[in-house]
Formats: structure tokens, sequence, C-alpha cells
């Protein structure tokens, strides 16, 4: 950890001296300043692999300061958590939105502040020379990466001549095997492909790419010197995104290429927020050490335990992202009632009951999570209605909730707390099929679970993140 280097930016010397105290005590080295003053330089200087922000500094706030250590290519590669009194979650929303890696809220809490750090920093990647490893950069100021795939060595030059004139990076593949190569050790920004090629042809590659979940949204435009409509309907079938016919013209091309590329990048900024939320949703599992790894586990278990009951590829991925988000509302719940080590009164009760609200709240603007909103509002809905926060039951509880509720509970159960010890595998399954008989789970799903547990069929999940 002493090659770790943190900086703290805190007006408030009580709690810059506080936060100082606990990172020292932890083994890293820290660097401090009260204020925003000249933070890009003093951060170039600094070069540290991690800064705590307060968003309310004098002179200039947080947010802005965040921004211009994005938009700075030296700077954007280092996380940055923000640190505040205001725990509304539309606001915790909107600094990850601005480029904040975490979120601890003040007073902080110890055991939140080292967990959060300790599972952004494991999150880092190392950088080309293998020695200083920092995070990808939020915004990339890469120029668009083209693939241009032809078997035909003239085609290729001209397309890359015209491309690199519109200032883009062009690398080529003479046949299909060679482009699925290329896109699986570095997937370009958008592909230029022949349909016509010796071995896999052009429609074979495209249809190959948009199966693969890492490749699907890369756009693919089919370049052919045949314009018969059969050919067309084959290349929107093996999901190409565009389709020119040659001789075609450059400026129709490369219009194309812009418009698709501006797509692109609204693509990967989608995908941005929703990794951003992934993040703030592992922030929250990291303020409770017995719960690390929860939500990888609970991911993996409830995917398992879908493809046994035969689901749809949507609702696997539905799930896959409910592991990590389902409990991202209870960054609006205080730590003195989330951390709580004893039991919960009711009005305290009242106020957790709220996070799955607010965790929907969160994802809601992102269309692209529309699938994962159920999973997130009704996962302690209960069988007999007796759940929250809608009371409903039965069927008219979402499949993909009812399954992730299952697999949660067991879970918790055979993992560790403060206040108990894990169970058994049999024990737990004993504890589901109580829960079935007090009508409060699905044994539908709850069944299939247990059938799954008993042959061994659960994917191997660290305990810890």
């Amino acid at each position: 950890m002493a090659n770790t280097k943190i900086l703290v930016v805190e007006d408030n010397p009580f709690s810059r001296e506080l936060v100082v105290d606990l990172l020292e005590a932890a083994g890293y080295a820290v660097v401090q300043f009260q204020d925003g003053a000249n933070l890009l330089e003093r951060v170039k200087q600094e070069r540290p692999d991690l800064i705590l922000l307060d968003l309310l500094l004098p002179g200039v706030d947080g947010l802005t300061l965040a921004e211009q250590l994005r938009a700075d290519p030296e700077t954007q590669g280092v996380a940055i958590v923000a640190l505040t009194a205001e725990a509304r979650p539309e606001k915790q929303a909107f600094a990850l939105r601005a480029g904040f890696h975490g979120y601890l809220t003040k007073p902080l809490d110890k055991e939140a502040l080292l967990q959060t750090i300790a599972c952004l920093l494991e999150q880092r990647e190392p950088t080309n020379g293998g020695t200083i490893r920092r995070f990808p950069p939020l915004v990339s100021p890469k120029k668009p990466r083209l693939l241009v795939v032809d078997d035909n060595a003239k085609n290729v030059e001209l397309l890359t001549a015209l491309m690199q004139a519109e200032g883009y990076k062009v690398v080529s593949a003479s046949d299909g095997l060679e482009a699925l190569a290329q896109v699986a050790a570095a997937p370009p920004d958008l592909i230029l492909l022949d349909i016509m090629m010796p071995g896999l042809d052009g429609y074979a590659v495209c249809r190959q790419l948009k199966e693969r979940p890492e490749t699907r949204l890369v756009p693919i435009v089919l370049l052919t010197a045949l314009g018969a409509e059969d050919h067309l309907i084959r290349g929107i079938e093996s999901g190409a995104d565009d389709f020119l016919t040659k001789p075609f013209s450059q400026a129709e091309l490369t219009a194309r290429v812009r418009s698709l590329l501006k797509l692109k990048a609204y693509t990967d900024e989608l995908e941005h927020a929703e990794a951003m939320l992934v993040t703030l949703g592992r922030t929250v599992e990291a303020k409770d050490p017995y719960t690390q790894g929860h939500c990888e586990r609970l991911s993996a278990y409830s995917v398992a335990l879908a493809r046994a009951l035969g689901r749809p590829p949507e609702e696997l991925m539905a799930l896959d992202r409910g592991g990590a988000l389902h409990d991202l509302g209870k960054i609006g719940i205080p730590d003195a009632i989330l951390l709580k080590p004893t039991g919960l009164g009711e009005a305290e009760w009242a106020i957790m009951r709220e996070h799955p609200a607010i965790g929907e709240r969160i994802c809601l603007p992102l269309r692209s999570l529309k699938p994962v909103l159920p999973i997130i509002r009704h996962h302690h809905e209960r069988w007999d209605g007796s759940g929250y926060p809608d009371g409903l039951s039965g069927e008219a509880i979402p499949l993909t909730a009812r399954i992730l509720q299952v697999v949660d509970i067991f879970d918790a159960l055979t993992t560790a707390r403060p206040y108990k010890p894990a169970l058994s595998h049999a024990a737990a399954i004993r504890a589901l099929q109580d829960e079935v008989a007090r009508g409060w789970r699905d044994p539908h799903v709850v069944q299939p679970f247990i059938e799954l547990v008993e042959r061994g069929g659960l994917p191997e999940v660290s305990q810890a993140s």
C-alpha cells in the first residue's frame, strides 16, 4: 500500500485530518490540500492513484474540478471519489455522471472509506509499461479506429486513404478469419466489411460479431458489388448496420461512417453510465466487509438458475446486471441504519424499505436498464403479498425478481455475518423450503434452485471481490 498514493482535497481541517489519519494508518501514502486551487497541476505533479475530493470547496466546486481532470489526457485515468454531506441519491448519480468513480457521505465511516478505496483500486488496469496502474479513462482522447476488411489489396488501399483523410486510424484484414482475430484482439469503433471473400464471407463474419456480447455494438458497413435485393436482405439479417454498393460515392461513405460513429459514441456513453452505476453498486457493497463478493455471486447464481429454467438471453443479461444493481438504492440509506450491528427499529425499517424505489429512480433514466428495473424494485416482494415496496403477490411479481430474491436469500444464509455464522448448503436449503411453506417464495423457482445446488450446478465465485 505504501506505493499507493492518495490525494485528499478537503477544506475542513477536522475532516481532512481524520481522513489522512485513517489512510496513513492503513498504509497509504497521502498528500493533502485544503482547496482546489491549481488542482490539475497538482495532480500532474503528484501523480496519485486515487483522489478523495470534497464537493464543496472555496472558490471552485468539486464537480467542476472533476470535469477538468476528466478533460485532460494526463489526469483522466485517475480515480476520483466524492466526499460530501449530501446523501440524496439524485446528487450521487449526478456526481457519477460528472466523472466520479465513487461517492462517500460525511461523517465518514472508517470501514466504508477503506473498503471503497480497496474496491476501486482492485479495478485499476496496467499501463503499457506494466509498472504504473491507472483506471481506464472515462473520456477517450483517441481518434476513432476503423477496420477495413477486403481480399482486394487495391480496395483496402483506397478505403484506408479515404478514411485516414477523414482523420481516422485505420487497420486492415485480408479475409474473414483475420478480421475476427483482429476484432478479438482489439475491437474497432467501426468495420468496413466486404461481402465476397474466400473462406469466411462478410455475412458470416458480421453474423458472428453480432452474436458476441463484446462486439455486437460495433457498427458494421457491408460493402459489395452485388446489388440484388436478396443480398441486401441477407446483409440486414446478418446484423449489418449499413450497406453500400460498389462503386460507392466517397461523400456518401464518409457521411454514413460519420453518422454511425456518432451513434457508437452515444452507445459508449450509455455503456459507461451503466458501468458507473455498477461501480456505485459495488461501492455500496464495499461499505460492509461481510458482503464482499455478494454482487458477483448473485449475478452468477441467478443467471445459472434462469438458464436452468430455460429463460431467454435478454433475461439472463438483466439478471447479470441486476446482481450488481439490485441494492443500489442503499446508497440513499444513512450509514447509521445500513451498518447498524443490532436489529432495526420500526422507523429504521421504514427507511430501509425505501431502497428498492431509490435504486429504481437512479437507474430509470437509462433505457438500456429497463429490463433491470423490475429486479431492482421487486426483489423484496413475497409470494403471499407481504413483501415491499408494492405488496405484489404470486405471478404479479416479475419472474426475474423472483429468481434473484431466491439466490439473494441463499447467499445471505451461506455467508458469515457479524451476528451469525455461515450456514451449510443443506441448512440453507431447509430455510428456503421453510419460506416456501410460509408462503413467502415461489415454489416453482425455489425447487429448481435446490436441484441446481444439489447437483453442484452453482458457478464457482470467490467469496471476496
